[in-house]
């Protein structure tokens, strides 16, 4: 049994070498013996490459807005495994963090006996379902990685949402973005709703076949509803309604989010899950933030942090700087998981960048900073080995004509948020 929250995490840290371990096996079991929580639950699962974690807080600010207590499981977190799962924003309360965890303790040890140790991720999953089953009137459920094999795929969800689809964790989901669209449409429900976002021509293909055999309905973006933008206003359209919004989250792809979002809770609405107005909408869009995702953290200096982690979304956090600070002296500090398509990832941050810096941090993925530093052509690149130094240093001067970005792992996103005492 577990007295305090230290000891559990040590026994998860010490657990974490194992690795990422796909399955439902041993997923079914920790919830089997915790009661199957996940049959208890009203969830909206969402899947993508990109775009999941603001899809999610969109999704949540509507229905706060609508008076519902919202459960969410989001990752990685940026502090504690804790803060993962929430209900209205409040983290699980240590006491009952330390009762679901002992619920399933035994299962755990008899998996380890049998040496099919569930993950660290498994075993949160398990404590999350257990935690909003409980306290969330709707949870939305974020995946980790891909659908199909996914811990939080043992959720039976009366929606899905698959955001978009790119080349990430090819180890795990396959080199072809058919493969990658196949996982991620795992998270289609036999006799549900799925709703689809930019995924291009041939994932899309993949993800309608699979909703034809589930006999899921599809609803696609620019075919079913669609959103239109000028600077001040944006705008959502569909057979029958039409709402205009702001939005308080920055950058371009937040539009193809919000329209994600704003479709999944008409769904629910249809379904009478929920009853949520236009007001509400409105407002719920207007006040959603994310941590990491286009974050202005400082004015003075200015300094954004941006999980770009993937050659998607440093395309996309591209795209919204040049669009944003077209005239800025723009500077980069790069730190990024080694098994992450970095060579791509550090092209294109030379052509965008007047200047590079590239660092590491303390985690077994982290590729080095001389590993990255070599990928580079940039002619004014250089490497540092202290983050913290470098964050401090930039943090130090206050060039008002210089913008400095600071880019990568969400993990690394993570720890400077810390170190900045966000």
């Amino acid at each position: 049994m577990f007295t305090d929250v230290e000891q559990f995490e040590l026994f998860l840290d010490n657990r974490e070498l194992g690795g990422i371990k796909p399955g439902l096996s041993r997923m079914k079991r920790l919830l089997k013996a915790c009661g199957s929580p996940e049959k208890r639950m009203r969830a909206i699962h969402v899947a993508g490459t990109n775009g999941k974690g603001s899809t999610v807080t969109f999704i949540k600010e509507m229905l706060q807005e609508s008076g519902y207590q919202v459960g969410t499981f989001m990752s990685p977190s940026f502090t504690n495994r804790q803060v993962m799962m929430r209900v209205n924003d409040k983290p699980v309360l240590d006491a009952d963090y330390l009762q679901y965890a002992n619920n399933i303790i035994d299962e755990i040890h008899q998996l380890d006996h049998e040496k099919n140790a569930p993950s660290p991720f498994e075993i949160i999953v398990a404590i999350s379902y257990q935690y909003l089953a409980e306290s969330a009137d709707v949870s939305i459920i974020e995946t980790g990685m891909g659908g199909t094999e996914d811990a939080t795929n043992c959720v039976e969800p009366f929606l899905s949402v698959i955001t978009t689809i790119d080349y990430d964790h090819t180890a795990f989901l396959g080199n072809d973005l058919t493969s990658i669209a196949s996982h991620k449409a795992g998270i289609i429900k036999k006799r549900t709703s799925v709703i689809v976002g930019n995924v291009g021509e041939e994932a899309l293909k993949t993800i309608t076949q699979v909703a034809h055999d589930r006999q899921s309905s599809m609803h696609i973006i620019n075919k079913d509803f669609q959103v239109e933008s000028d600077e001040m206003m944006h705008r959502y359209q569909d057979e029958s309604r039409d709402i205009q919004f702001e939005l308080g989250m920055k950058g371009s792809f937040q539009l193809h989010n919000a329209s994600l979002a704003i479709r999944a809770c008409l769904i629910a609405k249809q379904l009478g899950v929920i009853n949520i107005q236009k007001e509400a909408i409105k407002a719920g869009l207007a006040k959603a933030r994310l941590a990491g995702r286009f974050d202005m953290v400082s004015r003075k200096p200015l300094v954004i942090l941006d999980g770009a982690h993937n050659a998607a979304s440093i395309q996309t956090f591209i795209e919204t700087a040049k669009h944003l600070y077209p005239n800025a002296t723009k500077s980069v500090i790069m730190a990024a998981f080694s098994d992450k398509p970095i060579k791509k990832m550090v092209q294109q941050l030379d052509t965008f960048a007047d200047s590079i810096t590239f660092t590491t941090f303390d985690h077994p993925r982290a590729a080095s900073e001389e590993v990255l530093y070599n990928l580079s052509e940039h002619v004014n690149k250089e490497k540092h080995n202290d983050w913290k130094a470098l964050i401090d240093d930039v943090m130090r001067h206050q060039d008002m004509q210089n913008v400095t970005f600071v880019v990568g792992s969400l993990d690394f996103i993570g720890k400077v948020q810390i170190n900045l005492d966000i």
